[in-house]
């Protein structure tokens, strides 16, 4: 057997967001009339034979795939891709490869921008009952994109006495 390549890099693997992943095997061998079997199995040695990865044992090929987020979201597999030559007697007739698949809705990943007032001193700050009264701010962010992950909502709450600055009576929640 010969190595073609580096070793298997481990894999976050986002639901419904990288589609198919296909990871190949890192060994190959030159002689035909020896053949070579290539095995899954999980940490314990068991074999993988999860819905979420297609394995082709006569190449090594692993392919993952899901869209289920019930299943499958904050779900760590530690995996070995073998690789032995049947034939052989020699004690280099296997190599293993280990990797980590790392399975997660990728709003887990989000980073959040609060929401902030941007109110100039040039507005007064004084509010009559009844009248309705707009306060300018930049709206909350994050970096996946609400498209994925959701929308904003924003709920002003706290309380508020007289001569008290309104700002520091005022609370965003998104």
């Amino acid at each position: 057997m010969r190595r073609d390549g580096a070793e298997i890099d481990d894999v976050m693997y986002y639901i419904n967001v990288s589609g198919s992943v296909v990871k190949l095997t890192t060994f190959s061998h030159d002689h035909v009339t020896c053949p070579v079997e290539f095995t899954l199995t999980d940490d314990s040695d068991v074999a993988f034979t999860d819905g979420f990865v297609t394995f082709d044992n006569s190449n090594g090929q692993i392919t993952m795939l899901t869209t289920d987020f019930a299943t499958y979201d904050k779900t760590i597999f530690t995996l070995r891709l073998k690789y032995t030559s049947i034939n052989s007697s020699h004690a280099n007739r296997q190599h293993v490869e280990e990797f980590v698949v790392t399975v997660q809705d990728q709003c887990r990943d989000t980073i959040v921008t609060a929401a902030s007032f941007t109110i100039p001193v040039s507005l007064s700050y004084t509010y009559d009952v009844w009248d309705t009264q707009a306060m300018p701010f930049n709206a909350a962010s994050e970096s996946v994109g609400s498209d994925a992950c959701g929308t904003w909502a924003y709920t002003v709450v706290g309380d508020y006495a007289p001569d008290t600055d309104i700002l520091s009576a005022l609370e965003v929640t998104g």
